[in-house]
């Protein structure tokens, strides 16, 4: 879009609106962003996941007996598998129709590092 020509001045409202991680289904801010191969999007913060497509979001949480995410951060894989480190492995994030997460083991480290300890020169191979 181009600006205003030179002595003239713009107004009016944004063609954007900044929005809060409530307004999304999150409840602290936003640690992770991704474009799904489906092409929703999808938004990681520190215990959830959402996803939608800009409008619409459906928001997952971590349950309490899976100790919680050990990343801020989440992989996607072509498929739109998602993936991220929980305590000594690297697991698949299932999106349970109760709008929980689950966790599939898909990478367990040896010699007791933890996911957060690994270096990103010693990567596994995900399924």
């Amino acid at each position: 879009m181009p600006s205003a020509q030179a002595g003239m001045v713009e107004s009016g409202a944004p063609s954007f609106v900044v929005l809060g991680p409530e307004a999304i289904g999150l409840s602290s801010q936003p640690t992770d962003l991704h474009l799904l191969p489906d092409g929703r999007i999808l938004v990681k913060s520190q215990r959830e996941i959402a996803l939608g497509d800009g409008v619409r979001w459906e928001s997952f949480r971590d349950t309490d007996e899976q100790g919680g995410f050990a990343s801020i951060q989440v992989a996607v894989d072509e498929q739109g598998r998602i993936y991220t480190g929980a305590g000594k492995e690297i697991v698949q994030v299932d999106l349970g129709e109760d709008a929980h997460l689950r966790f599939t083991p898909a990478i367990h480290f040896a010699g007791g590092q933890s996911a957060a300890e690994r270096s990103l020169g010693q990567r596994g191979r995900l399924p």
